[in-house]
């Protein structure tokens, strides 16, 4: 029997040859497209030759400067309005974006429900569609009502809703659409319910 191809091509598996996980993993889809630029943001062409992620690294008016993650590493100024426009499906029509470079960002957050101890919020920005399982002990005693909106501060560069690490959460008005994503989680019926209903 031929050896597998890693070996074959003297190849060890290795966890940094492993793509890192992303916001859309554990079959939540794409996060939604952005609805501004900021510093940190990550995205890939959809047409060209170098098609190298590329993260913003300043926003000037309507100018926004990138650095490419691989290839030449060269630098890149691109039109915001170029990076926003949008398919008919809500993805990037010439950019899709990646999520966030790893870091701490002032962000928002929506309760969606309280149940005891626990709390389902969304934070639209990193994920609008996937939950966000938060102690309800942490959130400030006037947001622990459904629909209640907080300013806070998370890694929105993280994998998981684990990784995210609110803090500094406080009370604030709902944010202005162009601002913040609509939050869109639903949750999801247990395995069999529908069949159920359904007899």
């Amino acid at each position: 029997m031929g050896a597998r191809g890693k070996k074959y091509l003297r190849l060890h598996h290795k966890k940094a040859l492993s793509p890192r996980r992303q916001t859309k993993d554990a079959g939540w889809g794409n996060p939604a497209h952005p609805l501004r630029i900021r510093r940190g943001m990550r995205f890939w062409p959809r047409a060209g030759k170098r098609k190298h992620v590329i993260e913003i690294r300043t926003v000037q008016g309507d100018t926004a400067h990138a650095l490419r993650l691989s290839g030449d590493r060269g630098p890149v100024r691109l039109t915001t309005a170029r990076l926003l426009e949008v398919r008919d499906d809500g993805q990037g029509r010439h950019y899709q974006f990646c999520g966030y470079k790893p870091g701490r960002y002032s962000t928002y957050a929506y309760v969606h429900s309280i149940d005891g101890r626990h709390a389902i919020l969304v934070v639209p920005n990193w994920h609008a569609a996937r939950p966000v399982t938060f102690p309800a002990a942490l959130i400030p005693a006037q947001c622990r009502v459904a629909g209640a909106w907080m300013r806070c501060h998370a890694d929105l560069g993280a994998p998981s809703a684990a990784a995210l690490n609110l803090a500094r959460l406080r009370p604030c008005a709902p944010p202005a659409p162009d601002v913040c994503h609509s939050p869109a989680y639903t949750p999801k019926e247990p395995a069999g319910a529908s069949a159920l209903l359904a007899g």
